[in-house]
């Protein structure tokens, strides 16, 4: 069961479209955001985290992104952009 600031989380990142393909809720409270993609286009894994940082503050949402991660694949598997949002109590 997803906690508030998860839920605050995924409704946040889901309302407005900011490249978002999957919203995962973790068991340890922590959210991971993950964008897939094929060509980079001058993208990276901080600029996506930034993104998701940005729609978090807009939205109110306590909340920091604690890393970003690129999980590249060699094709034809799907490679990603992860960032994973924890709540500011969390340690």
């Amino acid at each position: 069961m997803a906690t508030k600031f998860q839920q605050g989380v995924k409704i946040a990142v889901e309302a407005e479209f900011c490249g978002v393909d999957r919203v995962i809720c973790r068991q340890d409270g922590s959210v991971q955001c993950k964008r897939s993609y094929f060509y980079t286009f001058g993208n990276n894994p901080d600029k996506f985290a930034a993104i998701v940082t940005d729609r978090l503050n807009a939205a109110g949402v306590t909340g920091f992104v604690v890393y970003a991660e690129d999980k590249w694949a060699k094709w034809p598997k799907t490679s990603y952009f992860i960032a994973t949002v924890c709540p500011v109590d969390a340690k």
